[in-house]
């Protein structure tokens, strides 16, 4: 896919000011990953910003006892929250994820501290990031509480997102 059309996809770039999109055109790289790839594990820095065009990522965290939690998926059209966050918040990973099997994952992605510059200087940029943070903590009030999660797990990833979502929401007022 070119940069244009996974772009168009997301409404923080078909909304944005002039100067935002060409700066999204001009410094986005195309990139691809095949199905079933790392796309980050646990405790690593945050390398890449992805908008995603097409495929899937499924992000997820070990519980302890060799098995895996689902927390959300990415797919077309969608940023990663967590990665977003972990930029904002210049923090590792707290999860690890994975390319769905069901096909290559291509996306546009952007250096972090780029990133970080569009959302202190672009409001439209900080309102994206902001309807993420919203969109995944409305997904983890939902979350029940399963056998394959530890006790008191999903009430400590709630308070780490409202923490989150608080930083970002004080250090980026307008």
């Amino acid at each position: 896919m070119e940069r244009l059309n996974i772009l168009s996809q997301f409404e923080v770039f078909t909304t944005a000011p002039r100067d935002l999109r060409e700066a999204m055109l001009e410094h986005g790289q195309v990139m691809r990953l095949e199905s079933g790839a790392r796309v980050f594990n646990e405790g690593d820095a945050c390398q890449v910003v992805p908008f995603i065009g097409s495929g899937g990522v499924r992000v997820f965290k070990h519980n302890g006892a060799r098995r895996e939690v689902t927390l959300y998926h990415v797919g077309a059209g969608q940023s990663c929250v967590m990665t977003m966050s972990c930029t904002v918040n210049g923090c590792s990973y707290p999860a690890s994820a994975d390319v769905l099997p069901t096909g290559p994952l291509e996306f546009v992605g952007y250096p972090p501290q780029r990133m970080l510059g569009w959302i202190d200087k672009f409001p439209e940029m900080r309102s994206h990031y902001q309807q993420m943070m919203h969109q995944r903590m409305v997904h983890l009030f939902r979350i029940d509480r399963g056998p394959d999660v530890p006790r008191g797990w999903i009430g400590a990833l709630r308070r780490s997102c409202c923490s989150a979502l608080r930083a970002a929401a004080c250090s980026h007022r307008v």
